[in-house]
Parts: structure tokens; C-alpha cells; sequence
């Protein structure tokens, strides 16, 4: 396996950028393997920031995360109306060649599967329930007399 040479330049600023974000998110910013800018770093003296830096690089983030998380849910809520309207238009979109691309049955089944999948995950992003359970009532009564036979069974087989 052929190495590669990386040129001053480029480990100049990989030993500045250790000095800011550390060893790991420099490998990543920068496309160098991890453990050659480790050894970079340790010959030249130059150690990671403190903890706290780095505890206030994630949680910045995750605060880039949290945005994108808001932004992807309005896409994907978008993405469902688009969908469903595809689905459920009456229009029959062709080729160049004049075939049907868009309007038949099985491609508005595939805008329904895709608007609910956009739905449930445009759900789950916002924090909200993507199932639903639904609750019946039961006879307390009923409910006692299978407790108290159950409990009979058991003392009897002690």
C-alpha cells in the first residue's frame, strides 16, 4: 500500500487545527487518518484543547444538529403535502415519447407510501408520537375475578 505525502503546509495546519478542536474532529475537517495527525501533533508538543473547549465544540454541535433537525422536519412535512397532492392528482404526466410517467395507480400508491413515511419521520424529528395505541375500557370487575382465580390457582398448587 503506497503512503501518502503530506506536505508542510498541510501539517502546519493540521497541528493549528489540533490546537483548537483536537486530534479526532482535525482528522475529519482536513481528511488525514486520525492517528497521523495524533503522531503529528505529540512530535511537535502541540496537545488538544482543554475539556471544557471541547465540551463547548459539542455542544455547538448540537445546536448545528438542532437547527438542521427543525429544517429537515419542514422539509419533510413539505415533502408529504407534495406527495399526497401527486397522489391524488387527477393529471397524467408523459415521456418524450408520450408514455404515461406519472398518474397511474402503482405510482400513486408509491406518493401515499412515500408521504406517510415523510409524515412518521417528519414526526419523530419534531419529538412527536409516531404510533398510536388506543385504550379500551375494561370491566374492573372482570378484572378482580381473573386476579382472585389466578391467585386461587397459585395457592393451591403451593
Amino acid at each position: 500500500m503506497q503512503r501518502t505525502q503530506w506536505t508542510q503546509a498541510q501539517r502546519e495546519q493540521a497541528l493549528a487545527l489540533v490546537a483548537e478542536v483536537g486530534s479526532h474532529e482535525t482528522a475529519r475537517r482536513l481528511g488525514i487518518p486520525v492517528g497521523t495527525v495524533a503522531s503529528w501533533a505529540k512530535r511537535n508538543g502541540v496537545t488538544s484543547p482543554n475539556p471544557e473547549l471541547r465540551a463547548g465544540g459539542i455542544r455547538s454541535a448540537s445546536l448545528a444538529w438542532e437547527e438542521r433537525r427543525l429544517r429537515l422536519k419542514d422539509k419533510l412535512g413539505d415533502a408529504a403535502e407534495r406527495f399526497v397532492d401527486l397522489a391524488t392528482s387527477d393529471r397524467v404526466l408523459t415521456d418524450v415519447r408520450g408514455r404515461a410517467v406519472v398518474g397511474g395507480a402503482n405510482d400513486s400508491k408509491n406518493y401515499m407510501i412515500a408521504a406517510s413515511i415523510s409524515v412518521d419521520k417528519a414526526q419523530l424529528l419534531a419529538g412527536a408520537a409516531t404510533t398510536r395505541t388506543e385504550a379500551t375500557q375494561v370491566n374492573r370487575d372482570e378484572l378482580l375475578d381473573q386476579a382472585r382465580q389466578r391467585a386461587d390457582r397459585h395457592l393451591r398448587s403451593a
